[in-house]
């Protein structure tokens, strides 16, 4: 993918430029610059490696937007391939949703809470059980999130 980077304007002035590729997958990415000229002209620089590593440790990050209607955010990381499951409980503890249910591979991952259509408006809690599939370790957390319609 390519991002974009707006430029400062003519000037013949050393400037500085920086742009954030976030929840990168662990693996190798290759990045360079393409300079385009007002007249249209351009070109490259060389190429450069990141090596992006696995998340040192399990997390579950606060749902955004929140308030949400009608749907939010999750963010989470995994350190190690795990059983992910993810549920959402009403406040009286009825489970509304299972967002995720499957084995998945360490690293860095958003998923989705959109089938709120018919829900009330208040708070509910998101649930995250992670059991590492190799080795003794697992990890669960609890978000409140808040429907507002």
């Amino acid at each position: 993918g390519a991002g974009e980077v707006k430029a400062n304007g003519n000037s013949n002035s050393p400037k500085s430029y920086q742009y954030s590729d976030t929840k990168l997958n662990p693996g190798t990415y290759y990045y360079r610059l393409k300079m385009i000229d007002s007249d249209g002209s351009f070109a490259y620089s060389s190429q450069i490696e990141i090596v992006i590593g696995v998340p040192e440790h399990f997390a579950l990050s606060q749902n955004y937007p929140n308030p949400f209607n009608p749907s939010t955010k999750l963010d989470y990381q995994l350190p190690v391939d795990a059983k992910v499951q993810m549920f959402v409980y009403s406040v009286t503890g009825e489970l509304m949703e299972t967002i995720v249910n499957q084995v998945q591979p360490a690293g860095y991952y958003t998923t989705e809470l959109k089938h709120t259509a018919r829900w009330s408006s208040g708070i509910y809690f998101i649930r995250m059980v992670a059991e590492s599939v190799t080795e003794q370790r697992s990890f669960s957390a609890i978000k409140k999130v808040l429907l507002l319609k």
